[in-house]
């Protein structure tokens, strides 16, 4: 039987509050879509991460091998972005 949804003692997931003793969350965005890349960043921005912005799968590659993120937020449908198969490699 399905029961509804007590709403009183449901916790809500907050972003991190950055302070002095804890560093900012870093997250990489990888989309070419320039609209949604800017305002995914800026929200995240406003709430204290780190965010570093990328309009394509090779940039996104170059900052994931210069960098270290906690996060990475990316496109699924890019153009020019070649989908493997699980057990193949790439040509």
């Amino acid at each position: 039987m399905n029961q509804p949804l007590n709403t009183r003692n449901t916790k809500v997931a907050t972003a991190p509050i950055p302070d002095a003793t804890h560093r900012p969350q870093r997250i990489l965005v990888v989309d070419d879509d320039t609209g949604i890349r800017q305002l995914g960043t800026e929200v995240l921005i406003r709430h204290g991460y780190q965010v570093d912005a990328v309009e394509d799968h090779n940039a996104g590659w170059k900052a994931l091998l210069t960098h270290t993120y906690d996060l990475l937020i990316t496109d699924l449908d890019m153009p020019r972005v070649v989908r493997l198969e699980a057990g193949e490699e790439a040509a």
